[in-house]
């Protein structure tokens, strides 16, 4: 059986035997060695104290096969500040690391449609690795111009690295031997930056009150993944006497992609209220597009991928008492898609249609029991075009798909 643990539980049951540790030297204090946990494995973990504030650590050890570790470190301070009655300053950070080692295992289908036991780790853990680093920072400002109006800021960046590696198996030889293993092992960043400015006020034209946000927003996306393959095939393993003691193959570079995403938006909307029971949402976006990606060494220049549309939203809610609200919506929305379209007898990376949806819907929402107690009955209708599908004759997606969903 495979038994998966957290990081901290890891360090608590090393901690627990520290009862085996030794000195080395018996006239040296500062020079320790402890056994490895045996309910995590074998070997043995040194510390020696060179100086004050200088230590050196030595490891050799084997986790059992059927032992993972996984763990997730967060930090994430944040600070605002008053920088008068009007503004607001809030200045945040975030880290995360998480990891797995190995991340998970795969059972296996025999010739009789048994599965191979969950006990057994199908793969080579030395091969399997999970290791994602997130930093995330940036800033949210509000400034009130007057009691009506107020203008907000926000600006935030992450960048993220991570290390995945994987061996995937792809066929069972007699019910024992897993071979033609896939593996890989890639190196990662991808970079998100996001800029948003708005501006939210309240007025009134006669008796109807409206609250209009304008606003624009930026994005930009980079990734740059780099994958290696190991220039001899990973040996089979043996499910009745697997052998996970393996040399470590030499890998080579197998591929580098980058991508690049960026778009800008602009969007309106007011909400008017005609009356304290009657009141129309109306607004609308339009969203600039485009994806860059280019795989270092093909020889292939890809053509840069560009999109926009507007994509409208309207929607009326109608309360013929404090407790029942009426309502319908229409919206429309927009997504950049890309994928294989054939040409001729090639398969060639083409750009193809953004997928568009469409969405109609009206309900009926109740409040019993002082609000305490709430029912909705609704009717929608979601049609979306240009969905990527697979298509059957080859291996390739297409945008001639649509979907449609009723409820």
């Amino acid at each position: 059986m495979t038994i998966t643990i957290s990081a901290q539980a890891h360090q608590e049951v090393f901690e627990e035997a520290d009862n085996t540790r030794q000195n080395n030297d018996p006239d040296d204090e500062l020079d320790v060695t402890c056994k490895y946990p045996q309910a995590l494995g074998e070997g043995y973990h040194r510390r020696v104290e060179l100086r004050q504030s200088l230590v050196l650590e030595i490891e050799s050890y084997q986790r059992h096969d059927n032992l993972i570790i996984q763990g997730m470190t967060t930090i994430a301070p944040s600070i605002t500040w008053k920088l008068g009655d009007r503004t607001e300053l809030n200045l945040y950070y975030e880290y995360i690391h998480w990891f797995a080692n190995p991340p998970r295992s795969f059972v296996t289908v025999k010739s009789d449609g048994s599965l191979t036991p969950r006990s057994l780790y199908t793969g080579y853990p030395d091969f399997y690795l999970f290791d994602i680093y997130n930093h995330k920072i940036g800033y949210t400002l509000k400034h009130e111009l007057t009691d009506n109006w107020q203008i907000r800021n926000n600006v935030a960046v992450t960048l993220t690295s991570y290390t995945q590696n994987e061996s995937y198996l792809s066929n069972i030889v007699d019910d024992r031997f897993l071979t033609d293993y896939d593996t890989l092992e890639t190196d990662n960043t991808e970079n998100n930056y996001f800029g948003q400015i708005d501006l939210l006020g309240k007025f009134n034209t006669g008796s109807i009150s409206h609250q209009l946000l304008v606003g624009f927003d930026i994005k930009r996306n980079v990734g740059d993944f780099i994958g290696t393959r190991p220039v001899t095939n990973v040996p089979r393993l043996d499910i009745l006497n697997p052998n996970y003691d393996i040399p470590r193959p030499e890998f080579v570079p197998n591929f580098r992609n980058l991508n690049t995403i960026q778009s800008y938006g602009v969007y309106l909307q007011d909400q008017i209220a005609f009356s304290d029971n009657l009141k129309l949402l109306i607004g609308g976006r339009y969203d600039w597009v485009s994806n860059e990606a280019e795989t270092i060494g093909n020889g292939t220049d890809e053509p840069v991928q560009k999109d926009s549309a507007f994509s409208p939203w309207i929607g009326l809610v109608y309360q013929p008492s404090k407790t029942v609200s009426l309502y319908a919506s229409y919206s429309r929305s927009f997504l950049q898609t890309t994928g294989f379209n054939p040409e001729g007898s090639n398969l060639v990376l083409s750009a193809v249609e953004p997928t568009r949806g469409t969405q109609y819907e009206v309900g009926v929402k109740t409040d019993f029991l002082d609000g305490k107690l709430s029912a909705t009955l609704a009717a929608y209708q979601l049609t979306k075009t240009n969905v990527l599908t697979a298509d059957l004759a080859a291996i390739f997606l297409s945008d001639r798909g649509a979907t449609e969903s009723r409820d």
